[in-house]
């Protein structure tokens, strides 16, 4: 079976509807009891008409006064058609950055897995956690992540970026980010993911920190998890799950 129809089945009763839908479909239903109720007003006695008509004038109101409280309580976990585009748009973004610089014969032969990582990180099939949807980028050549800042502003997520160590500090002291995404070299420091990571530990900073670099072998996995880092990688699809498993921690 389509692991991600399999899926998607899976998790069919934790999917929330669109608020307007719900409005749609309980007004249709009080016009069907209203119509029931003219057609057969002259078949019913008073007592029986007197529920029907309760049900005709206090259904919307309920129905409006859920639909109101949704939308200012739990806005977060409702989704809507523009949701659905920004999604398609993450998926694109995604495909985009992880076939960036390779040849055909390297490409992925399926987009299910692509799919599937935008899919089941985001907050409609999580439950609508409750995350710091603001990564600051440090890389001193921004433009190579460029799809991969797309994937996650598609998704909601707002993308600064800092070309130096120093101006990520800075800007990271006057707005605190939710992840820290970090390239390693940079002109100042062979080393410079590891040296922001350092000084921010040191000064008992804890905000997820994940090295995102051209290339990343397990060596360079495990040594960024022992100095407190959340993850090394050199793979998109991988960095879309690290910065979505660090927010919800």
């Amino acid at each position: 079976m389509n692991p991600i129809r399999e899926r998607s089945r899976a998790i069919s009763s934790r999917l929330p509807l669109n608020p307007l839908a719900i409005v749609a479909i309980s007004l249709g239903l009080v016009e069907v009891v209203a119509g029931v109720t003219i057609i057969q007003g002259e078949f019913l006695t008073v007592p029986e008409r007197v529920p029907l008509v309760y049900f005709v004038v206090a259904f919307p109101v309920a129905v409006l006064t859920t639909f109101v409280w949704l939308v200012s309580k739990h806005s977060e976990k409702l989704y809507g058609p523009e949701d659905l585009a920004n999604l398609i748009r993450a998926s694109v973004s995604l495909g985009a950055a992880t076939t960036k610089g390779t040849s055909a014969a390297n490409r992925p032969e399926s987009i299910e897995p692509l799919v599937s990582s935008i899919l089941f990180s985001t907050p409609w099939f999580t439950g609508g956690h409750e995350t710091r949807r603001e990564i600051l980028w440090v890389d001193d050549k921004p433009d190579n992540n460029a799809f991969e800042r797309e994937l996650f502003e598609s998704l909601g997520w707002s993308v600064t970026c800092a070309r130096s160590t120093q101006e990520a500090l800075e800007k990271h002291k006057l707005r605190r980010a939710g992840v820290i995404i970090s390239d390693m070299g940079r002109p100042e420091d062979k080393q410079a993911g590891y040296a922001l990571l350092s000084k921010l530990r040191k000064d008992g900073d804890q905000t997820p920190l994940i090295i995102y670099t051209a290339s990343s072998t397990e060596k360079e996995k495990k040594d960024t998890l022992e100095r407190q880092g959340d993850g090394h990688t050199a793979l998109p699809r991988e960095l879309f799950e690290l910065v979505s498993r660090a927010a919800r921690a």
